[in-house]
């Protein structure tokens, strides 16, 4: 057994492979070799460096994306008065996405005490769910401006057209809209109305608005070659677009580029989980949505957009890829500290490691590296 430790470690520390070592696997580990204690088979799994780690899966991207990627958190990089780079911009980002929200899990774990059964709902099919999908619109809260811009289901009230064991005849049914490109653009017609309203102060300043979104199709749409006649004359109607807001794509493959994928998401699906009335219907699961959305506290939405700073830091250094892992830099302890949790710092040193990646991947992809997004508003 000591000969075979010796193994595990070499293997590990010598050629710095990360194995999982699940508890399930320790268990085994002890049954088989009938060891005193599970403390033990622990204790030496401890000392030859193993660990537990999860590992989720991460977009796969070509070396044109990663040009893209590290390109557009390049462009962002600006002088800084102490001779180092920053990417804290003048314009306000708005980060807009969709997501589904399901209304109930198939797999749920629960705490029971004693003999209680615990009480489960039947579901018809779990393949098919009933869910909603809502585009959420967030920013980094500045001022008295909290961050939130507005959540907006894809919905619409219709009426049953016929009886069933369900519903009568005629009472009004909440069903799901298909999202196509002129769903998507009148969603962000109420998006720009909404941050006109909210940023109104920052907007008299002279500030800038960027409305970032993903290269969904519908997204692409909305100011390509195929958006209709009638939805340019829509949006040319509001005149508090021209010069104010700007719509940008972020690359492809890079949703750690969006607050709302990168952790906005699963944190308002935990949160919409304990509303008090929410129930196993669409209605209640709606309402516990946007009323999640609106009590999100302020604190933790600073947190998450300043953790958005390491990530860019992080896709210089590495060269574009997806597959990094962020440092612990303190951002909590930091913003306890004086209410500021953002780092927006970069150094020269990993700006010029940066221009070393894009020229050797320029260099690699030859007459194929153009990094353009396509159009914007």
């Amino acid at each position: 057994m000591i000969c075979r430790l010796e193994e595990t470690n070499d293997t590990l520390q010598g050629k710095g492979n990360r194995e999982l070592f699940h508890k399930t696997y320790v268990g085994l580990f002890h049954d088989v070799h009938d060891f005193p204690s599970m403390s033990t088979v622990e204790g030496w799994l401890k000392q030859a460096g193993a660990r537990v780690r999860r590992i989720n899966a991460k977009p796969a991207v070509s070396e044109k994306q990663k040009l893209q990627r590290i390109q557009w958190v390049y462009d962002k990089l600006k002088p800084h008065d102490d001779g180092q780079f920053t990417f804290k911009q003048p314009d306000i980002t708005i980060w807009v996405d969709e997501k589904w929200f399901y209304l109930r899990p198939t797999v749920a774990k629960i705490r029971h005490v004693g003999d209680s059964t615990p009480q489960t709902t039947p579901m018809k099919s779990k393949r098919f769910v009933p869910k909603i999908m809502f585009l959420c619109a967030i920013a980094e809260p500045v001022g008295d401006f909290d961050g939130k811009i507005g959540i907006y289901p894809f919905t619409t009230w219709d009426v049953a057209k016929r009886d069933s064991k369900n519903r009568k005849a005629g009472t009004p049914v909440l069903v799901d809209v298909a999202v196509n490109a002129e769903v998507y653009q009148n969603v962000l017609h109420q998006v720009i109305k909404d941050a006109s309203e909210k940023l109104k102060d920052q907007i008299e300043a002279g500030s800038k608005i960027v409305i970032q979104q993903d290269g969904a199709r519908p997204h692409g749409m909305v100011f390509g070659k195929d958006m209709s006649n009638s939805l340019k004359r829509k949006w040319c109607r509001w005149v508090e677009v021209k010069g104010v807001f700007r719509l940008e794509t972020q690359p492809p493959q890079s949703p750690d580029f969006n607050l709302c994928d990168l952790s906005f998401f699963w944190a308002l699906h935990k949160a919409s989980l304990n509303m008090d009335g929410r129930d196993y219907n669409l209605e209640s699961m709606q309402a516990a949505v946007m009323e999640a959305f609106w009590a999100y506290d302020r604190e933790k939405l600073s947190r998450q957009c300043a953790y958005m700073y390491s990530i860019f830091r992080e896709i210089l250094d590495n060269g574009g890829e997806t597959d990094y892992k962020l440092p612990h830099e303190g951002i909590r302890n930091q913003g306890s500290k004086d209410g500021n949790f953002e780092d927006p710092s970069c150094t020269e040193e990993l700006k010029l490691k940066a221009a070393e990646h894009i020229s050797r991947l320029v260099k690699s992809l030859g007459s194929d590296s153009d990094t353009s997004d396509g159009e914007t508003a």
